[in-house]
């Protein structure tokens, strides 16, 4: 996820801890928020704000031979090189503010990406300026990503209209090319053939809300 000001992030975390009537100080989070009525708003404040959103949808009953793990350093060339790609679309450098994980490391993590540049992924360093590990509770920007991210799992998890209506509010927020595609961009599916139905039953919610 990119964003143009933490501090209009921060504004609108307080806002939304204000309406759930939390205390300022505690962190927001998303299993923590009880009820549609409220991560609804919480998505609907995620949507108002100009920012570019990112996902990548990993689906695990094509996976073979990884382990569950791994998973999350395997694959995240994907998202790094979509911030590539966005920032060179916009002339611009990343710095790339990460939850902090006990297997994450960000030496490890930078020559991992070096490690893929011109492989697999297409990873520009150039446009990546700075990666820092950071708890979520000491960032305002990561509590929302992280909502973000769970309002989307948990509509590929149920999948019913219910759920997908979070997503409405921040689909139009999702990465998109110059011409407008959002899938491989601000939502992709690994792998690029998997016939995972819970997505394509969301992506068909989506597109019948334009």
């Amino acid at each position: 996820m990119c964003y143009n000001t933490d501090a209009e992030i921060g504004k609108t975390v307080d806002l939304i801890k204000e309406r759930l009537e939390l205390p300022m100080k505690s962190q927001l989070h998303w299993n923590r928020v009880k009820g549609f009525p409220n991560k609804h708003m919480i998505m609907g404040c995620a949507g108002g704000l100009e920012m570019t959103i990112i996902n990548i949808v990993i689906d695990t009953t094509c996976l073979r031979l990884i382990q569950s793990n791994d998973v999350y350093n395997y694959y995240s060339g994907y998202l790094y090189e979509r911030i590539c790609w966005l920032m060179q679309l916009r002339n611009g450098v990343a710095n790339i503010h990460l939850s902090s994980r006990s297997n994450l490391k960000k030496k490890a993590l930078v020559d991992f990406l070096a490690s893929r540049n011109n492989h697999k992924f297409q990873i520009d360093m150039g446009r990546i300026k700075d990666i820092k590990i950071i708890p979520n509770e000491r960032k305002k920007l990561l509590q929302l990503a992280d909502c973000c991210c769970s309002a989307l799992y948990q509509a590929l998890k149920y999948n019913n209209e219910t759920h997908f209506k979070y997503i409405e509010g921040i689909y139009p927020r999702f990465y998109r090319n110059r011409y407008g595609k959002v899938i491989s961009y601000g939502l992709k599916l690994v792998p690029s053939d998997s016939r995972a139905e819970e997505v394509h039953k969301l992506l068909s919610f989506l597109q019948s809300k334009k």
